[in-house]
């Protein structure tokens, strides 16, 4: 059996680039008002999130999901930093690659 090193080469490096876009998340426990903060390393950044979210899915949740409010933004960053907010209904899309990419992960998560 004989392989193409070339293709194989091209796979695995596409392998390692979607393994790394991927982001890693680190969260606390839910809070007693359904809140939770957490941050979300992706591509050597750090980016931080909060979450509402209940244990059945509403009307009001992102796609008719369990997160009724999400916020993202850089580590540090405040609400001017905001890449991402959702409360009850989108009033910033996620911005960028990146962002797209921690809103997937926390979706994927907690929705």
């Amino acid at each position: 059996m004989s392989f193409n090193r070339k293709l194989v080469a091209n796979a695995l490096l596409k392998l390692a680039k979607a393994v790394q876009a991927a982001p890693v998340l680190k969260y606390g426990p839910r809070r007693a008002d359904n809140w939770t903060k957490g941050t979300a390393v992706l591509n050597g950044k750090i980016y931080q999130f909060e979450i509402k979210h209940f244990d059945e899915p509403s009307d009001y949740g992102i796609n008719g999901g369990r997160i009724s409010k999400l916020w993202i933004a850089p580590e540090g960053g405040n609400f001017r930093d905001t890449l991402a907010n959702y409360d009850r209904g989108w009033d910033i899309r996620p911005k960028g690659t990146d962002a797209k990419a921690v809103y997937k992960a926390v979706l994927d998560m907690f929705n």
